[in-house]
């Protein structure tokens, strides 16, 4: 875990420009607690493969990398995190 937070917090640093800084956007919040209860109802291991994915921007071969594991079992857990998030939000 030390890892993958040495590793976002160098990347927050480098992605830092205050030419390109804006002020957030509002975001839909109802969505946002959707997917946040579809991220909790997942396992560990899915969720934080789609983490590290889409919210902080890493490649397969990074996440792979901090977590310790192979390629391919990473590939199969965003598969299957983004499979059982589609069916969740055909649920809803």
């Amino acid at each position: 875990m030390n890892e993958i937070y040495r590793r976002l917090d160098m990347k927050a640093i480098n992605s830092i420009d205050d030419e390109s800084f804006t002020e957030p956007q509002v975001e839909d919040t109802y969505e946002n607690i959707d997917l946040m209860r579809a991220l909790n109802s997942m396992s560990d291991k899915d969720k934080t493969v789609i983490q590290l994915k889409f919210f902080e921007g890493l490649i397969l071969d990074e996440i792979a990398y901090v977590l310790g594991e192979n390629l391919s079992t990473i590939k199969s857990r965003l598969y299957r995190g983004l499979k059982k998030l589609k069916c969740m939000d055909n649920v809803g």
